[in-house]
Order: C-alpha cells, then structure tokens, then sequence
C-alpha cells in the first residue's frame, strides 16, 4: 500500500504510544501488544524507538501522491527498507520477551 497511511499510523499511534510493549513487523503487517498499564511497556522503549527512526525513514516513500522513486532514490528506500526487520516471528522468543510477572 502506497497512501502512507498505514505506516504513518503505526509510527504515530502504536510507535508513540506508552501502552504498547513489544512491536514489529512481519511482512508488511505492523503488530503491537498493548499494555493497559505503561510502566509494563518501558522495557521495550529503545526497540520501538529504533523501528521508529527506521520506519519514519521510509515514510515519505509510501505516499501516493509523489512519483515513484527513481535512481538514487529508489536505491536509497531500498536500503533503508532493508534495515527494517520484517522477518517471521519466533513465538518461543516472543514469549519470553512479552511475559510479565504480574
């Protein structure tokens, strides 16, 4: 999807958000865990930041309204792209990572 919308989404209202925890992307689907208390989500502030910087610098490429990215700047969103991790999840990882001892 080339609005831009989705991925502004996420990066505005998941990314920027306290409430969610452990995010990341699989494929091109963004998912999140929301936390009703944020103080559970601070562990995960760094990674979210990371995605953030990494996904806010594609952004301007998934806006339909500008011309398909050519030359340099299409070798450059496909670099910047590459960065983003977008693999399969491994639910044992996952797991671990998002278990709260309440």
């Amino acid at each position: 999807n080339t609005s831009g919308d989705r991925i502004r989404n996420f990066i505005d209202k998941v990314l920027s958000s306290e409430n969610f925890g452990e995010t990341g992307i699989c494929g091109s689907i963004g998912w999140a865990q929301y936390r009703r208390d944020p103080a559970k989500t601070i562990k995960f502030s760094s990674v979210k930041a990371g995605l953030k910087r990494k996904l806010e610098a594609i952004a301007s490429f998934h806006d339909c309204r500008g011309p398909e990215p050519e030359g340099i700047q299409k070798l450059y969103y496909r670099v910047r792209r590459s960065l983003v991790p977008h693999g399969r999840v491994d639910p044992r990882g996952w797991i671990k990572r998002v278990s709260v001892a309440e």
